[in-house]
């Protein structure tokens, strides 16, 4: 855990060294952060909260920064606008994979890393539950049709969908608090 630490806050040098810090809100570790749940390959995602000031293509050459001087492990910078947590249309990278309300249930569970919370209250906020399974479920369809494409999506995309609509289940279904973690899912349903 400790060599991930050093990664984390290397990312964040980084990050913060681009001039950009004025746009940044807050950064978050997204994924798999408890050492249960992360695997040989497993990356580090730092979700950055910017404001419309954050030129688009700054992230591509922060990603690029780290992956020259992080070579020991992939990171990589996701950006997510205030604008389209507000309801604005998609501009980043990851809003034009994901419907940005997914992120805003996860969120909250992410660890803050540098800056302030983002306050959902003033999001548009996540799908209700019902809604958000749904969403979940048409892009577990998606990415397995994807998989005969010329260029699917990687293949343990779908494993993590499947694993984000079970802990909406849970949530929902057993009572549970919502959770990023697999491990703690998977415990809440052995225990549900």
């Amino acid at each position: 855990m400790r060599v991930l630490t050093k990664i984390v806050e290397k990312s964040k040098s980084i990050i913060k060294n681009h001039d950009t810090t004025d746009s940044i809100k807050s950064l978050y570790i997204g994924g798999s952060i408890k050492p249960e749940d992360r695997i040989q390959n497993s990356d580090i995602d730092v979700i950055g909260i910017v404001d419309d000031g954050f030129p688009i293509h700054r992230e591509a050459e922060i990603n690029k920064d780290l992956k020259e001087s992080i070579p020991e492990m992939k990171c990589k910078l996701r950006v997510l606008y205030l604008s389209e947590l507000q309801g604005g249309k998609p501009k980043g990278f990851i809003s034009s994979l994901l419907p940005i309300r997914l992120f805003l249930r996860r969120i909250p569970s992410y660890p803050l890393i540098w800056g302030d919370p983002l306050n959902i209250a003033e999001t548009i906020g996540p799908y209700p539950y019902d809604e958000e399974m749904a969403v979940q479920i048409s892009l577990i369809h998606k990415y397995i049709d994807d998989q005969n494409s010329i260029k699917p999506i990687p293949f343990e995309w779908i494993p993590k969908a499947v694993s984000y609509l079970s802990a909406l289940e849970s949530a929902l279904f057993n009572d549970e608090e919502y959770s990023i973690s697999f491990s703690e899912v998977q415990h809440q349903w052995k225990n549900g």
